[in-house]
């Protein structure tokens, strides 16, 4: 699918402090009707820095054909980059270990004291 860029600009995200994310609007067609997006990932990441936002902005310039990924079963609903993003899917790996290793030291206590 394809996308035009529409706009793209750093804002600070009201629902986490001192925070700034990336906006970019896109237009894309599916289903033979025309939507308007702004969401990069399915877990959007802010940043510390205005100028980290910027230049994850700025892989999109304004005209650029790129995939768009669409929720079929709600075509309202698309990013530009589909799947946790790289911060995202570590921190699930690291907590994930955690909690196996919690059972195992769980488990281990468990059968020693029987």
């Amino acid at each position: 699918m394809a996308l035009r860029r529409r706009h793209r600009s750093v804002d600070l995200d009201p629902s986490r402090r001192n925070t700034v994310v990336p906006v970019v609007t896109y237009e894309y067609d599916f289903g033979g009707q025309r939507y308007t997006g702004s969401r990069l990932a399915i877990f959007e990441r802010g940043f510390q820095f205005r100028s980290s936002a910027e230049a994850a902005a700025s892989r999109f310039s304004i005209g650029q054909r790129v995939n768009v990924f669409v929720n079929p079963a709600a075509p309202a609903e698309a990013v530009l980059r589909p799947g946790p993003q790289t911060g995202a899917a570590v921190g699930f790996q690291l907590a994930g270990a955690v909690l196996a290793a919690s059972g195992l030291w769980l488990l281990a206590a468990a059968i020693s004291s029987l």
